[in-house]
C-alpha cells in the first residue's frame, strides 16, 4: 500500500519530538555545539532541494531552531547561541 502524504508528515513530525527530547536531555554545553552543527548540516542539503522540499525544509528548520537554548551572559541577560550571533553578525560559525 503506497504511503500518502499526511502519513510522512506524522512520522517526520515523531522524529522531531524525538530529536528535541534528545537534544534537551543532554548537557547545555553539548546542546549549545549541536547548533552550528545543525546549521551547516542545514545549510548543505537545503542548496539540494527546490520548490516544495525548501519551503517544508526552511519551516522545519525555523521551527527545530526556535528551541535552541539561550544561555545567560555575566550580566544575567540572555545570550544568543553562537549560531544566532554568527547569523546576526554576519559572521560564520
Amino acid at each position: 500500500m503506497p504511503t500518502d502524504l499526511s502519513e510522512l508528515q506524522g512520522e517526520v513530525l515523531a522524529l522531531r519530538c524525538l530529536l528535541a527530547a534528545l537534544l534537551t536531555a543532554l548537557p547545555m554545553g553539548i546542546q549549545l555545539r549541536a547548533w552550528p552543527a545543525f546549521d551547516h548540516h542545514a545549510a548543505l542539503l537545503s542548496g539540494q532541494l527546490g520548490g516544495p522540499a525548501l519551503a517544508g525544509f526552511t519551516r522545519a528548520t525555523t521551527s527545530l531552531k526556535a528551541r535552541q537554548p539561550v544561555s545567560l551572559g555575566v550580566s544575567g541577560l540572555p545570550v544568543a547561541a553562537p549560531s544566532q550571533r554568527s547569523a546576526a553578525q554576519g559572521v560564520a560559525p
